[in-house]
């Protein structure tokens, strides 16, 4: 695990043991590496699916640019009020 988020083993036995808060940054790549693990992804309704975003803020987002509503939590500059991360 410290490999893949690119810190020591002993930055992440202080995560485990609650030692040290994990940052946001950290939490995401996590999410990132399970989601990409158990290819869950194609089972996750789009978040434009789930909210019934309106046609023009749907145009705007870059979750949707890049096809990734079922990410739209790990793309900054989303509108979606609950997974905006910017």
């Amino acid at each position: 695990m410290a490999e893949l988020l690119g810190t020591s083993k002993k930055t992440i036995s202080s995560y485990e043991q609650g030692y040290r808060n994990i940052p946001i940054y950290v939490e995401r790549q996590i999410y990132f590496l399970i989601s990409r693990r158990k290819n869950i992804a194609s089972k996750i309704k789009a978040c434009w699916e789930v909210k019934h975003c309106d046609e023009k803020i749907r145009a705007k987002c870059p979750a949707m640019e890049f096809d990734l509503g079922h990410m739209c939590w790990f793309i900054s500059g989303t509108f979606c009020n609950q997974c905006r991360t910017d």
